[in-house]
């Protein structure tokens, strides 16, 4: 009798039994989007049943400490939305890294380990008001510097600590300062993140993300995002 050997591959599964495996490997992976990333890799099929997997990329971005997609982000998926935040993570961590080399010994040495999730929701408790993405990143990667003499970070300022930002430095959008008021989508703020170097002039972000430098009671706009701001500091 001749024999017919049957070949299948996971790309002829029936759609419910694609979606176990999918709840299966979600469920192996305990957690871990890292392993789920690799096996999103294997198969084109496997992986857009995987993005679909509302669940597991919420608890990740909640796991973060991100939350929910706003309204604003709307209409982004929890996948969408947690691989967008991990692109700014990856943009923010890689500048911060090739800056580092650049500051003398003490400065580096001030640097501190990254701040907890739970330090920046009491932070942001604290200040009354939700960080922009790429400071919230850049805070979780360092947070700030130790309060000493000769520190440096961005041409003599000392980058702040999460427990120096509080609402004493926090200075509000006004005509005096430079013309700037807040719209339907952004914070009626700017916050600073160094402390005063030469001529009173801080770096400060606003609720857009975009970095300022404010001196005395008049401030312009330096770049658009913490990243960018990272970069400018090489050139």
């Amino acid at each position: 009798m001749q024999q017919h050997s049957v070949t299948s591959s996971i790309v002829d599964l029936p759609d419910e039994v694609l979606s176990a495996v999918v709840t299966a490997l979600t469920s192996y992976a305990h957690g871990n989007p890292g392993d789920v990333c690799r096996l999103m890799l294997s198969c084109k099929r496997l992986k857009a049943s995987m993005q679909t997997m509302e669940p597991f990329w919420q608890r990740q971005c909640l796991k973060q400490g991100w939350g929910e997609p706003s309204e604003a982000d709307a209409p982004l998926t929890s996948f969408e939305y947690y691989s967008k935040r991990m692109l700014l993570r990856w943009q923010v961590r890689s500048a911060f890294r090739q800056v580092i080399p650049f500051l003398d010994y003490t400065s580096q040495a001030a640097l501190q380990p990254g701040a907890s999730v739970q330090q920046l929701e009491a932070c942001q408790a604290r200040l009354g008001t939700k960080f922009p993405w790429q400071f919230w990143e850049m805070y979780r990667f360092r947070n700030g510097q130790d309060n000493q003499l000769n520190i440096d970070f961005a041409y003599g300022g000392r980058l702040l600590s999460l427990a120096e930002l509080s609402l004493d430095i926090a200075v509000p959008f006004s005509t005096s300062i430079g013309g700037m008021q807040s719209d339907s989508h952004g914070l009626p703020w700017l916050l600073p993140f160094t402390d005063m170097f030469s001529k009173r002039r801080q770096f400060a972000v606003d609720g857009f993300g975009r970095v300022h430098l404010i001196v005395g009671f008049t401030s312009t706009l330096k770049t658009l995002s913490c990243s960018a701001f990272l970069q400018s500091l090489l050139r």
